[in-house]
């Protein structure tokens, strides 16, 4: 048959359910549920800090500040369960603007005595800025967090007592890049968002090529096996022995499969597969030993998948049966996991040398071989030599069907085969979504690193210990490390235990030589550094281990001020405050997490059934066109052959060569594809020559002229031979020659290597 090329399906696409901007609607939606539950959620916490500001603020200040911090963020959580887009909107960015107004309020209300506890919108910055990323562009939220941050951070160090002071520039630095960490995050999801829809249709497109071709390469391999078990032999018993009664019931059942319909694309269960491919090995033999194993996993197979593999598996145990010799024990391994198919067909006798089967032999090419391979996800392999058995093994990878899945090349070897490699479709989790593998991730990492840095420096140049500061400042950078590079998800055990056992240690190791009472904030910089990675532990899947880290510095720094303080109560009071960033770092990823899983699975779902739909209808298209040449080119003969009136001596000549033409359609495709190397090969054939053709496939990736040119030549080498035999191969890919014709004037005769010429052929 000539060989078709591929092209992307024309038929309709299922459309996708949801509205447009679906994933970014909803990742909106989510961290505005953040955003809001988040503010609320430090209106308790800062409840102490917000009477002891009000004591040396104007009495209009407070209220309207809270009001103005505060506010917005119940009015965008309720906009955001209640799916009000543009309130959410609005209300997003009143959130970003509403604390920076009242921090810059806060100068005209101070009355200019030293407030005895931090200033409670210090913290607020935080959540602002990330509303700022929902509502804003990249510049204004930069800009939102500047107007936010430097203020605060200048009130807080002008308000504290003259007791306990910090270093503006450090301090400020801290909060910008601490704020980044998060901010970031939210900004690279609403980009990843608008990814998702921008792309979701190039992605249904691609799906559905990809689903179209597998499903093409899969009739088509149901044609071809129909063209080796039933059309080739039968066109070849009634060559040679005439319509006898059994080639006529072997043409009447060949001309029902010609029509039969396309493969269908349902789906069968587990159990159901596996019986198929039991009956399909005792049909050919009672004798052979069975056995199966069903995982309890194991998902639904694709019906023209248990198709293939029940007649390449029969295929092989026939073969078995046929070759490996008297007295030899078949065995047969079937497996249905959650992974996929495996069977192996095993046998202890004579087996052969891969290098000793003719070219021209297509019953493991096409019938074992062939058909697995065209699957997507299907592997098979042949693995045998002389004296020592045959095993065939085969297998279909399930993560790969519907996609470019895994195609390998036909083998037959000696060595063990490697495991097929599972392919992902459609992968992604919270790293994807929150773009932690991506270059501005390392970016905002090394900032707030270098912000960590400022901060140590200040707190050696005032008393701290250098060494262990700086032990503590490796392990940020090793944890950060982990946290953006390590792919589990969520994070291995061995991670969290060693982080668990070694962070507190050298947190506590720090803390010893820093002087007590507390003087600066930078005495205690770990506190922020390693709040942040257990927020980026709770995203990363690690709640519970999280919050269990940061009691565990708060237990170390309660140690320190027990045996070089006042009491155990004073470390708890210099921790306890970061309780507060992790809270809503488990908000943050309560809500992340979950949407991360859901928006990748649901753009997976919606592909595959699009892919589905499109893979059916590729199918059914494909079965038909290429039934339609079957049917023009064979069935007359076929008719003819199944009725009871004797085949005359030409119509048994017309069979032969019919048979020898569909064989070079399966051997060699783009030989018997070119008009002019077919035609001179029947030819050569009428003249009594034996024609093989073997394609390796060496021209199938080089240009038209170049082919044109080399496949002209073999047709003028076919045309130059009278007698004897012609052997022609395309070579594989890669080979300094592309073809190669032998010819042999006195095939089979005792002297006829001496009189045989090689012809060998190179791209212009």
């Amino acid at each position: 048959m000539t060989p078709v090329i591929e092209k992307a399906p024309t038929s309709p696409q299922v459309a996708d359910p949801r509205p447009d901007q679906a994933a970014e609607v909803r990742i909106e939606r989510l961290l505005s549920i953040f955003v809001g539950a988040g503010c609320l959620g430090y209106l308790p916490l800062l409840a102490g800090s917000i009477v002891s500001t009000a004591e040396h603020t104007a009495a209009w200040w407070t209220p309207t500040a809270v009001l103005l911090t505060f506010g917005p963020s119940a009015v965008l959580l309720t906009a955001a369960l209640t799916r009000h887009r543009i309130a959410m909107h609005w209300a997003a960015r009143a959130c970003a603007v509403g604390p920076v107004v009242a921090t810059a309020s806060f100068g005209l209300a101070w009355d200019g005595h030293p407030v005895p506890q931090f200033l409670w919108f210090f913290i607020v910055p935080e959540m602002a800025t990330v509303a700022a990323a929902i509502s804003m562009s990249t510049g204004w939220m930069l800009t939102t967090l500047i107007a936010g941050a430097v203020p605060a951070n200048g009130y807080q160090y002008l308000a504290r007592e003259a007791s306990y002071t910090d270093n503006l520039p450090a301090t400020m630095l801290f909060c910008i890049s601490f704020t980044l960490l998060f901010a970031s995050a939210a900004i690279v999801a609403m980009r990843t968002g608008r990814i998702l829809d921008a792309t979701r249709a190039n992605t249904y497109a691609e799906a559905a090529a990809a689903a179209g071709a597998g499903a093409r390469r899969s009739q088509r391999s149901h044609i071809d096996a129909l063209l080796h078990d039933w059309v080739i032999s039968t066109m070849l018993a009634a060559g040679r022995q005439a319509n006898t009664a059994a080639v006529r019931r072997q043409a009447a059942i060949t001309l029902d499969k010609l029509d039969s319909g396309p493969i269908a694309l349902s789906r069968l269960p587990a159990a159901t597969a596996m019986a198929q491919l039991r009956a399909g090995v005792l049909d050919v033999d009672l004798t052979t030993a069975i056995s199966t194993h069903i995982d309890s996993d194991a998902p639904d197979i694709p019906t023209d998948v248990i198709d293939i593999i029940d007649d390449a598996v029969s295929d092989a145990v026939r073969n078995s049966i046929l070759h490996a010799g008297p007295g030899a024990r078949t065995t047969v391994s079937l497996s249905i996991t959650g992974d996929g198919v495996r069977t192996t067909v095993t046998d202890h006798g004579t087996g052969f040398s891969p290098d000793d089967v003719p070219p021209h032999r297509l019953g493991v090419a096409v019938s074992v071989l062939g058909r697995v391979r065209t699957l997507p996800g299907g592997s098979a392999e042949v693995i045998t030599a002389p004296g020592e058995g045959t095993r065939v093994d085969l297998r279909w990878t399930g993560s790969a069907y519907g996609s470019p899945g895994v195609r390998r090349d036909d083998t037959v070897s000696t060595r063990k085969p490697p495991e097929p490699p599972a392919t992902a479709f459609l992968s992604g989790d919270v790293r994807d979504l929150l773009g932690m593998n991506t270059r501005t991730a390392h970016l905002v990492v090394a900032f707030f690193l270098i912000a960590l840095t400022a901060e140590l420096l200040v707190s050696v140049d005032h008393g701290s210990a250098l060494l262990p500061g700086l032990a503590s400042l490796i392990m940020v950078a090793l944890c950060a490390a982990g946290l953006l590079k390590i792919p589990a998800d969520p994070l291995p055990a061995w991670s969290v235990v060693v982080t668990l056992v070694c962070v507190p240690i050298v947190v506590y190791l720090s803390f010893i030589g820093t002087p007590l009472p507390l003087t600066r904030a930078e005495h205690t910089w770990q506190f922020g550094a390693f709040t942040a990675v257990a927020g980026y532990m709770c995203v990363r899947g690690r709640i519970g281990s999280a919050w269990l880290f940061l009691s565990l510095l708060v237990a170390a720094a309660m140690l320190w001020t027990h045996r070089y303080g006042d009491s155990a109560a004073q470390g708890l009071s210099i921790g306890a405050n970061n309780f507060g960033l992790l809270f809503a770092a488990t908000l943050f990823a309560l809500t992340v997490r979950p949407a991360a899983a859901d928006i990748y699975q649901s753009r997976k779902r919606a592909v595959e059934r699009n892919a589905a739909r499109v893979a059916s209808l590729a199918a059914v298209a494909e079965h038909d066109k290429q039934m339609r040449a079957l049917n023009h080119r064979v069935r007359p003969m076929l008719e003819r052959i199944a009725d009871p009136a004797p085949l005359t001596d030409d119509e048994r000549a017309e069979c032969l060569a019919l048979e020898a033409q569909l064989r070079d359609a399966l051997r060699a495709p783009i030989l018997a594809g070119h008009e002019r190397t077919a035609q001179a090969a029947a030819r050569a054939r009428g003249r009594g020559v034996t024609v093989v053709m073997v394609d390796g496939h060496g021209l199938d990736d080089t240009t038209a002229a170049d082919r044109e040119y080399v496949l002209e030549r073999l047709a003028c080498a076919l045309d130059t031979v009278t007698g004897g035999s012609i052997i022609i191969r395309v070579l594989p890919p890669g080979r300094d020659l592309v073809a190669t014709a032998v010819i042999d004037p006195d095939a089979g005769g005792t002297e006829s290597a001496s009189y045989a010429t090689r012809l060998e052929f190179a791209l212009p």
